[in-house]
């Protein structure tokens, strides 16, 4: 394992007491452990507490703020790198380990490796480091998903199928039988993003499809996807993607 990957970068970073940071527009993958050290992360509307096993696989969309306590500013294993190979989902944005030793020993001879020019081992060390986050997903997700897995499915599928409507968080989680809260964090554990996020995507690859299989214009796209504007939809399109709707058409034929 580990040909399918290209590491584009690989570091340790002792933070600054001063440090903060707005993660840009991602290009690639950028898999962060954190070693020491506390913080909070602002991404995507959700909160994260930061302390020593926190790790994300950041990729692009992900956006937000992340700060530390500067009495205790934070101690990060970071690698950023290029999955080749078509994958049909990408582990979870966030999980925290108990105990990072694993992890942490991958990670730290990864950096030696991807330092000192060795690629082939430094690949060898990533495709073990992607592995054990989604072992732990898998963890995570069969001990708290399990018993909504079936329903989940369901909300997706439909979800895809009707990226249209107005989907509520609330009613959802009361089809469900759990708060809105508990629900959010069932979806994201068991598809890897909550629920409002996965409705975006979904209409977004909707809007992609139509703008490549289809000579609709734009406003009545937006209309198919949810859009209640086409500013709205031009604005959402290219915050996700990068691009508008119309350069998407234009250079995705």
């Amino acid at each position: 394992m580990g040909e399918e990957f290209q590491i584009n970068y690989a570091n340790e970073y002792w933070c600054s007491p001063d440090w903060y940071w707005y993660p840009g527009r991602f290009q690639d993958l950028d898999m962060w452990l954190v070693c020491s050290g506390n913080g909070k992360a602002w991404l995507n509307r959700d909160t994260y507490e930061l302390s020593r096993g926190s790790c994300f696989l950041f990729r692009p969309g992900v956006q937000g703020y992340i700060e530390h306590d500067k009495n205790r500013p934070l101690h990060v294993l970071a690698v950023h790198f290029s999955w080749l190979t078509e994958n049909e989902s990408l582990p979870n944005l966030y999980r925290h380990f108990t105990e990072i030793e694993l992890l942490e020993t991958l990670l730290y001879r990864l950096i030696q490796a991807y330092q000192t020019q060795k690629t082939v081992a430094a690949k060898r060390w990533l495709g073990a480091a992607v592995q054990t986050l989604q072992e732990a997903d898998n963890d995570i997700k069969n001990r708290f998903t399990a018993p909504y897995e079936k329903l989940l499915k369901k909300f997706c599928k439909d979800i895809r199928q009707e990226p249209h409507r107005w989907w509520s968080v609330s009613e959802l989680a009361e089809q469900a039988g759990v708060c809105p809260d508990h629900f959010s964090r069932i979806f994201r554990e068991a598809i890897g993003m909550g629920p409002e996020e996965f409705i975006i995507s979904s209409r977004i690859a909707m809007a992609k499809k139509q703008l490549r299989f289809s000579d609709l214009p734009l406003k009545r796209i937006a209309e198919l996807c949810g859009y209640n504007t086409v500013q709205f939809f031009n604005r959402q399109f290219k915050d996700k993607t990068g691009i508008t709707p119309g350069q998407f058409r234009r250079d995705y034929p």
